[in-house]
């Protein structure tokens, strides 16, 4: 079983936990259960766990790391940019665009 000691430091431990899993198309909630992952110190490591558990996440349409998981999400491609640095990931996005 992997480490998930990470959790203990995770900003939604604070908050309400159905901002995670909203009703489908209730925005105003999903903007919040974001704003909590914009603050978070181990979102990096949240969106691994979702992409470790892709397929078996008990919440379609939830939050996990900072993202929206409606099914449609790359998080192949996601994951490769959140661990590359902050100027690669811009240059490799810029990239995405033009093609």
């Amino acid at each position: 079983m992997p480490d998930e000691s990470w959790r203990d430091q995770a900003a939604c431990r604070k908050a309400d936990p159905e901002w995670f899993f909203p009703n489908r198309g209730d925005y105003h909630t999903i903007h919040k259960a974001l704003a909590v992952c914009r603050s978070c110190p181990v979102v990096k490591q949240c969106a691994l766990c979702a992409w470790n558990r892709r397929g078996s996440l008990e919440g379609y349409g939830s939050v996990w790391g900072g993202l929206y998981l409606t099914g449609r999400v790359d998080m192949d491609g996601m994951l490769e940019t959140m661990t590359l640095n902050e100027a690669d990931a811009k240059q490799r996005i810029q990239k995405r665009r033009k093609l």
